[in-house]
């Protein structure tokens, strides 16, 4: 028999993906901050984060998915510094950014042709993706401009009773995801999180650039 507590976070977990199934908005857990979810494939979700955070359209959106695979799908043209990313880094709080396949939305992309992707270290953000079934925007639970939110008492302070979040922990003082752009020869660092540059730096080989 599974622990009680292991059965209730599997059945919150339920309960907000079928909120994420249905085209909700939710803000959620991930290993860095709370971030707001929303299924790839609804348009009208994905205009609604855009509202919530006062974010303009033209600023792209990262993604969570459960398993590399489904990051390959939304990627052209991945090279093999990627796989070599990916089997060091991942799970982790690397988001790596690649030119996208024309199935992923000019909302997700910002009009730049290119996503941004990760598998997230969060055992529970990888769970609820999977049980969506399809990857995820996941965006900081803040208003742009604003620091983001660590605790679901921090969400409610900027959000009000907007959008759905379950009780979880006060998150530790994170640097966010590391963002990095491998479309150029060097790479480019966009931001450097809680992945540092030289971890980057030694799976690589190779200096980055700077954005």
């Amino acid at each position: 028999m599974k622990p009680a507590a292991d059965h209730d976070q599997n059945a919150l977990l339920r309960r907000f993906a079928d909120l994420l199934r249905a085209g909700e908005v939710i803000a959620f857990p991930t290993e860095t901050v709370y971030g707001l979810l929303a299924r790839v494939d609804s348009p009208a979700a994905l205009q609604r984060i855009f509202e919530l955070k006062g974010r303009r359209e033209n600023n792209p959106m990262p993604v969570i998915v459960a398993e590399v695979e489904a990051a390959l799908m939304m990627w052209v043209d991945v090279p093999a510094v990627a796989h070599r990313l990916i089997d060091a880094l991942w799970p982790g709080p690397l988001t790596i950014v690649l030119p996208a396949a024309r199935s992923v939305a000019d909302l997700i992309t910002g009009g730049t042709g290119a996503v941004g992707a990760r598998v997230p270290g969060s055992a529970a953000a990888r769970g609820i993706t999977a049980m969506v079934g399809v990857p995820l925007v996941a965006t900081s639970a803040n208003p742009s401009g604003q620091r983001p939110a660590m605790s679901p008492a921090e969400v409610r302070a900027y959000f009000g009773d907007q959008l759905p979040v379950p009780e979880g922990p006060t998150l530790p003082h994170s640097k966010g995801s590391t963002v990095l752009d491998l479309r150029p020869r060097p790479p480019v660092l966009l931001r450097e999180g809680e992945v540092s540059r030289a971890r980057i730096e030694s799976v690589l080989g190779v200096r980055l650039a700077s954005k």
